[in-house]
């Protein structure tokens, strides 16, 4: 590997030094056909994907799909699909007008959905779904067939200009909402662009289907869809070197996807063009149906060209020259230019097209040359050593465009993968870079609680559940690398369910995959989710997951249970073998029971006994206590049916024989269930229950927000503080978005001196990390984001209140400025309780709210106000029904009913509760309405905000909160919270640096936790015990003590030695999929078992946040000791970007110092009371129902539990 990487970086190397110039922007003038081979879909992968077609049932659906869809645009025929791509003259845009809105109703069309809301179902109209206006207003699709010129052109100049007349409305006026393809205009004069969205969504289309239509022929082999694609592609060929989107520089109303640089691009806008591989994968699909073409579509596409493309050569060298070779050119020129990795892809795909050295070779050169991306080299080697992470993430701070990286990315990577140039030894595997392998895992690495990806900058929606993670490109990595963990990933993702997984319909034997991860998962095991820091992204989570055997994941359809598998309780006569159980009973009134665990989820299923078919006798039958069909005739029948189905929940159920005959037999050999497909949802029941905090200190610029040291929550399956993620608009001139959506102040962080972080950072510090037990903490710090602040960090700690239960601490401090403003908000409630406050309401005379955050005679949603602009703004002017107390007391608290909007919550029997608990003293407390992105659909319509505010000068503040998430049905399991007196020599300590909590729960558990930035000093807590160092936890449950602290040397009587430091001396320096550091220690004696798991941290001024954990040690001879970090790379960047010859920048350097904190914990276990009773009960059947007039006393029948706990009828209690 270590040669194959070294041949690699010599190659890229050697790359990196030929001059651009070199390049060329090389545009064949051959008169005959390039291409020579089918590459990007070989002879090979089409004969696999034909032959599995005929061996796999999925394989033939799909065909059977794609051929369906691909027939539906043959039967439109040539000339209409051709007629709606519309030439130049008809410009397109991505939105009908974004400040505006619609027309007639203005901007409830899209307050009521979102940006691209109109209904389409008219290639020529538009649809308002509010005011169902339709648009344009004159029958433009006459007026565009009246501009045709004979190859199908428009020609405005040329069309019936009298058709232009509102027809639709004409009481508005005979040009309201006319629109020629250039734009219309309502009353105001306001433009909108119907004609341009209507000619954008058309090319879309036709893009897409293309997809379809070449599959088609690829699955089939028939010619008639390879015929279609060449007339498609040589009608793109004929239109797209004259393409372009200047026309937005004078209407700013057409929009493209350009990123803002209007006129950038040529058909959909410089970013989406860069999904134009249709060009190159189409020509490669249909290769080898060229000289087979039918007759009568050579001569159509021979008559449009007025005679010059009498062969097939001649179609084929106008799509290489109107299509292929345009792609590298308008790299160039900006006309194609995606985010990362996009266009590098196209170009790709084109090179591998095109298959000829003279030019995919100077191609690929190019993507992978240093340079901006575009014009100067694809710089696709910078990207994945300078721009990729250690944790794998690109620099777009958001998920949801990060995830696009590998998207992105992979595309181009499995074109190159197995490829080299026709005729050549050379490759551009992009698979034997480390860096590249570690991006497969990173959205996995940030799934939370199953379902949830952290709202991190412009991701998805306000609290909605999102996995990022996606199963077919983990899939590629356990193709290519073969590791177990990939399998795992996959395994979660899918719910256990691979048999639905195969490698493609192009590879052979594609359902051998299923196999493999099987196997890797019996012996591996299944993927235990844990906490984890992020270093390099700048993200920690530390989760209190508890899974329970007796939940399930999901139903099964069918099932069945062999006699051996049932436990049996009988009075009569019963004999047992391996296959059957037989019972028989010489008198009425005898009862058999069947006992069986059931390990799914609550579904409806029909039950049938398998029996030997020489029964005799009838019964009644019974299922948990209640009667499921009575007079049951058993006489000879093998199979028993009954006409009533059952509802099964998770846990131990019991079926009931009772005789009815004087001699009765049965030879029972097993039972089976059938699931009923009744279309109703099946009942969810989570696998865990995880309460889970995270915080956020990397990238606050780009597609992310201003939220350095953001804090997340989840409990209950449930995002309880979610980000607000994507803007209603992601342009220049939202003001929601610049205004909320971006700002600090809509984040759970810390406002300083009222404005935003004034920094762009790329990643803060990580200060500790521990993911213990008992107790689990992040620190982080991110005092770059503010300039005038000499602190800015948060800790942020989980404590168990029971298996399933965790409370959790927040400890913010920041010194600098004179006014810090603590932001916390929630996801939307129900009501809210306070207590400790005095809130007095922002109203006017009649009682009504009035203003806003900003004060009452600012109102909600001011763009510009005094000082403040749309892009220079607090904020403050959004957040309206003002509660305020400018004198709280030093304990107050926030009690929140959870308004469940997405119906998520698993584990919760009736309400979830979040609950607040804020100490210390502080200037005003501010209670208000916040709003998510409006044109979101499903988004929570408003989030309750606190705002908690100090000011003075040379300010110092520590902002102390506890939150614990539960549920009404058990209450909150905390007593008390309060701050915890702390003195030095006798005398009170009031400082920001060190503050300390006493939690009192309802069972008698006292925990102290105090956490302290000044490690040095020995300090009184609550004259309980003496503290020293940075976290500690001191719990007392009656005579009982435990002590719990890190990287501290004094917890009362639990005395330990400092933090471990020492110096690096070297480490690995090249790509390289294992890394290792090579350390020597201040202190001696250390065991290397015990470093497994802790954390080494580097210097933090010298690299960007050096903290890595280390996964096992080996002590060295010399006495040094070798930490290995696993597929972590040291490698930050180039010495000189240009010239990559030069060397690497790394994490680390050699006599750099580290040190290590260390967890400890000692005292009486049992001090915790972790355990509470979980109840095991799924369901509870009542054996009769209650018969109209009982009364109390009244016997009705008998009660039955099903219990997820009881393995055997034994264990059943007497009913």
């Amino acid at each position: 590997m270590k040669q194959i990487l070294s041949l690699c970086l010599a190659f890229i190397c050697m790359l990196s030094i030929v001059p651009v110039s070199t390049v060329g922007i090389f545009v064949s003038a051959d008169s005959t056909p390039i291409k020579t081979r089918g590459t990007i879909y070989t002879r090979e992968m089409i004969a696999n994907a034909r032959e599995n077609i005929e061996i796999y049932s999925w394989a033939k659906r799909a065909a059977e799909r794609i051929t369906a869809s691909a027939d539906k645009w043959l039967e439109r025929g040539y000339d209409l699909v051709l007629e709606l791509m519309p030439s130049n003259q008809i410009w397109r845009s991505g939105l009908v007008n974004s400040l505006d809105g619609c027309p007639h109703c203005g901007m409830e069309n899209y307050n009521k959905g979102n940006n691209y809301n109109w209904s389409y179902d008219n290639p020529w109209k538009i649809i308002c779904p509010t005011c169902e206006m339709i648009f344009p207003s004159n029958d433009f699709e006459a007026y565009y067939k009246s501009g045709l010129d004979k190859k199908g052109n428009f020609i405005r100049k040329n069309a019936d200009h009298s058709l232009l007349v509102n027809t639709l409305y004409p009481e508005k006026g005979k040009n309201w909402c006319v629109d020629d393809g250039t734009g219309m205009y309502n009353e105001k004069g306001q433009c909108f662009a119907a004609i341009g969205y209507c000619a954008r969504s058309l090319w879309a289309q036709a893009l897409s289907y293309m997809n379809t239509v070449f599959l088609a022929y690829l699955y089939t082999g028939e010619q008639k869809y390879a015929d279609f694609i060449m007339v498609v592609l040589d009608r793109l060929a004929d239109l797209y070197p004259g393409m372009t989107t200047d026309y937005e520089t004078i209407k700013p109303a057409f929009v493209s996807s350009n990123g803002g640089s209007a006129g950038q691009g040529k058909i959909l806008g410089r970013i989406e063009e860069a999904s134009l591989i249709v060009f190159s994968t189409a020509y490669d699909a249909i290769f080898y149906a060229f000289p087979t073409i039918s007759q009568d579509t050579l001569q159509y596409i021979n008559k449009r060209s007025n005679g010059t493309k009498k062969t097939y050569q001649d179609i084929m060298v106008n799509i290489e020259q109107g299509l292929i070779f345009q792609i590298y050119p308008n790299i160039l020129s900006r006309n194609i230019g995606g985010n990362m990795g996009m266009h590098q892809r196209v170009l790709t795909l084109a090179a591998k097209c095109i298959d000829a050295e003279k030019y995919t070779k100077p191609w690929l050169d190019f993507v992978f040359r240093y340079g901006n991306g575009t014009t100067t080299g694809g710089n696709m080697n910078n990207l994945l050593i300078e721009s990729i992470d250690r944790d794998g993430m690109g620099n777009e701070a958001a998920p949801d465009y990060n995830s696009g990286w590998l998207s992105n990315f992979i595309g181009l990577a499995e074109a190159l993968h197995g490829y080299t140039i026709k005729d050549t030894n050379i490759s551009y595997d992009m698979f034997n870079n480390p860096k590249f392998k570690k991006m497969f895992l990173c959205m996995y690495n940030l799934v939370i609680s199953d379902i949830f990806t952290p709202k991190i900058g412009d991701t998805s929606q306000t609290g909605d559940a999102i996995v990022l993670a996606k199963p077919d490109l983990l899939l590629t990595a356990y193709e290519v690398y073969g590791d177990y963990v990939y399998a795992q990933a996959i395994y979660d993702l899918m719910e256990g369910k691979v048999s639905s997984i195969n490698s493609g319909i192009f590879t052979k034997n594609p359902e051998a995959i299923q196999g493999k991860i099987l196997a890797d998962i019996e012996y591996y095991g299944e993927y235990q989710p844990k906490s984890l820091t992020l270093s390099g992204y700048g993200f920690s989570v530390i989760k209190n997951r508890t899974t329970f055997n007796s939940v399930a994941t999901q139903p099964l359809e069918n099932n069945s249970l062999s006699a051996k598998n049932l436990t049996f309780s009988t009075e009569a006569f019963l004999t047992l073998s391996d296959t059957e159980a037989k019972f028989s009973s010489a008198k009425k009134g005898d009862v058999l029971h069947i006992g069986f665990s059931w390990q799914y989820v609550k579904q409806t299923y029909e039950i049938i006994l398998n029996t030997a078919g020489n029964g005799s006798g009838k019964v009644n039958v019974y299922i948990d206590g209640k009667l499921l069909q009575s007079d049951v005739s058993i006489e000879n029948i093998s199979n028993l049916f009954f006409t009533k189905t059952i509802s099964l929940t998770t846990g131990y159920h019991m079926i009931t024989l009772e005789t009815l005959s004087k001699e009765t037999s049965l030879s029972l050999q097993g039972i089976l269930f059938t699931m009923q497909s009744s279309g109703e949802r099946s009942s969810s029941v989570s696998k865990t229950v995880e309460t889970t905090a995270a915080l956020y200190y990397g990238i606050n610029h780009g597609h992310g927000h201003k939220d350095s040291l953001n804090l997340f929550l989840y409990a209950f399956n449930v995002d309880l503080s979610p980000d607000m993620g994507n803007p209603e608009f992601k342009n220049a001139s939202n003001p929601h978005r610049y205004q909320v959506v971006m700002t600090t102040l809509s984040h759970n962080t810390v406002v300083v001196d009222e404005y935003s972080q004034n920094v762009s950072i790329d990643v803060g510090t990580t200060r500790h990390f521990t993911d213990g037990e008992y107790v689990q903490l992040i620190d982080g710090d991110a005092t770059d984001a503010y300039a005038q602040c000499s602190l800015y960090a948060r800790t942020v700690a989980t404590v168990k209140i029971s298996e399933s239960d965790a409370y959790i601490l927040d400890f913010f401090r920041v010194k600098g400025g004179s006014q810090h403003k603590y932001s916390f908000h929630v996801t939307q409630t129900k009501d809210v309780r306070a207590e400790g406050l005095n809130l007095v309401k922002q109203v006017d005379g009649n009682g009504k709210f009035v203003g806003s955050y900003a004060g009452e005679h600012v109102e909600f949603g001011t763009i510009s106000y005094g000082s403040e602009s749309l892009k220079n703004s607090r904020g403050y002017q959004w957040y309206n029904h003002v509660e305020r107390d400018s004198n709280p007391s030093a304990c107050f608290s926030f009690d929140w009913t959870i308004d469940d909007i997405y119906k998520y919550s698993t584990n919760v029997k009736e309400d979830i509760h979040l609950k607040m608990t804020m100490l210390g003293d502080y200037d005003e407390v501010a209670l208000t309405d916040g709003v998510p992105p409006r044109n979101k659909v499903g988004n929570p319509t408003s989030m309750d905000y606190v705002f908690i505010t100090n000011a003075g000068r040379n300010l110092e503040s520590a902002f102390v909160s506890v939150f614990e998430p539960y549920d009404s049905a058990n209450g909150s399991a905390i007593q008390s919270i309060e701050e915890v007196e702390i003195t030095q020599d006798g005398k009170a300590v009031h400082s920001y640096l060190i503050k300390a909590v006493k939690v009192t729960l309802n069972n008698g558990r006292i925990d102290y936790i105090v956490c302290s930035y000044d490690t040095k000093s020995i300090y009184r807590i609550g004259d309980l015990f003496d503290f020293c160092g940075y976290f500690g936890v001191y719990t007392v449950s009656g005579e009982k003590t435990m002590t719990w602290l890190h990287d501290a040397t004094l917890l009362g009587e639990m005395k330990t030695s400092t933090a471990l430091q020492g110096k690096i001396h070297s480490f690995t320096k090249d790509l390289a999929l294992e890394n290792s550091i090579l350390v020597s220690f201040d202190q001696t004696g250390i065991s290397a078992d015990s470093l497994a798991g802790l954390y080494l941290k580097g210097d933090p001024n010298a690299s960007k946040n050096p903290f890595y954990e280390i996964l096992s040690a080996a002590k060295n001879k010399d006495g040094t000791y070798t930490l290995n970090i696993g597929d972590i790379s040291l490698i930050s960047g180039y010495e000189n970007s240009a010239n990559p010859a030069q060397g690497y920048l790394y994490q680390v350097y050699e006599n750099q110092k580290f040190s290590i904190a260390r967890t400890e914990m000692a005292g009486d276990i049992n001090a915790l009371k972790l355990t509470q009773p979980v109840s095991t009960i799924t369901a509870v059947t009542l054996s009769h129902e209650i018969q109209k007039g009982a009364k109390k006393g009244d016997f009705v029948g008998y009660l039955f539990a099903v219990d997820s706990a009881v393995t055997d009828l034994k264990s059943l209690p007497a009913y």
